[in-house]
């Protein structure tokens, strides 16, 4: 088969990959009445996911998620039906996946967002690569136009993350995972390292510890520790 052609069917399998929806879900840390500590973040934040064979998602801006919400048509961006997603803030004037909030950024309009401790939001990250089961999960500050110092960058709290890397539909795949961030903070180049603990249950220094869920029991409990009533999340 001449080389031309060789090209041309690799390039359209790699463009026609199936791609992976992982729905993500986080909390934000809950604060005393009238504290001064602002747990969530005005900027965006993105999730870099590496499976047991070494595939890596690559650093992906996490997106608002909903059944219907492709992650293309949840950047924020002008064509967008859904806003930037700021753990921990809720767009006050922009509620996602809504033709009130599509119209709103299609005419350049800048939502209006506000802080809410304790928060609870449903978010996606999406590859064509083949990542299967989860080792580690990276979770950073998108830090892109900030100051080198980061004296401008704005840390999040998370008080759990969820990642779900299990078919919507079917629910098949590489299985349900959670974090438990262990009171950091997410901050310019202090980003949160998530991993499977080794054979003695042991993480490395600077990370926590990544727990798959293995049965649906496992799942519904976890949930409920966490505060989440639907475990379809």
């Amino acid at each position: 088969m001449p080389g031309g052609a060789v090209n041309f069917i690799a390039e359209e399998a790699k463009t026609t990959a199936e791609a992976t929806v992982f729905r993500i879900t986080v909390g934000t840390r809950q604060i005393e009445k009238d504290s001064p500590d602002q747990p969530w973040s005005v900027h965006k934040f993105k999730v870099n996911i590496e499976g047991t064979g070494g595939q890596k998602t690559g650093e992906k801006e996490l997106r608002y998620y909903a059944p219907t919400l492709a992650y293309s048509a949840a950047s924020g961006g002008s064509s967008s039906m859904a806003p930037e997603f700021h753990p921990g803030m809720v767009a006050t004037d922009c509620e996602p996946n809504t033709g009130e909030c599509a119209k709103k950024l299609s005419n350049g309009d800048e939502p209006k967002y506000k802080g809410e401790p304790g928060l609870i939001q449903h978010g996606q990250v999406e590859t064509t690569e083949d990542i299967g089961e989860i080792k580690t999960i990276v979770v950073g500050e998108v830090t892109d136009g900030l100051k080198s110092d980061c004296s401008d960058c704005d840390g999040w709290q998370p008080s759990f993350i969820k990642v779900n890397a299990n078919d919507f539909k079917t629910g098949l795949g590489a299985g349900v995972y959670y974090i438990d961030p262990a009171g950091k903070e997410i901050r310019g180049n202090n980003v949160l390292t998530a991993t499977i603990p080794d054979a003695n249950g042991n993480v490395a220094s600077g990370k926590v510890a990544l727990k798959r869920c293995l049965a649906q029991f496992c799942e519904e409990e976890m949930d409920d520790k966490v505060g989440l009533e639907d475990t379809k999340a």
